[in-house]
């Protein structure tokens, strides 16, 4: 998957403020009105992982940082914090 710079730079932000990896794949199967989700990393799940529906004329950026909400709130928190 090619992702854009920025959002490179946004989850490689995540995963350094975090302390936790970010995994990105595609989910053919992710019901109708839903474009993409995220599962935040907890208990014995030890990455955040996004899921987008794959459409060959969108590339999935714009789903994969609107679904994570990766913005400054998030981004701001050190690792072991709550969020």
């Amino acid at each position: 998957m090619n992702l854009n710079e920025t959002t490179q730079k946004v989850l490689r932000l995540v995963e350094v403020r975090s302390g936790i990896s970010v995994h990105v794949e595609p989910d053919r199967d992710l019901p109708g009105s839903i474009l993409a989700k995220v599962v935040m990393a907890r208990g014995a799940l030890r990455l955040h992982r996004v899921t987008y529906r794959p459409d060959g004329s969108t590339p999935p950026d714009y789903l994969i940082l609107c679904a994570g909400r990766f913005n400054p709130a998030v981004i701001r928190h050190a690792p072991g914090e709550t969020l």
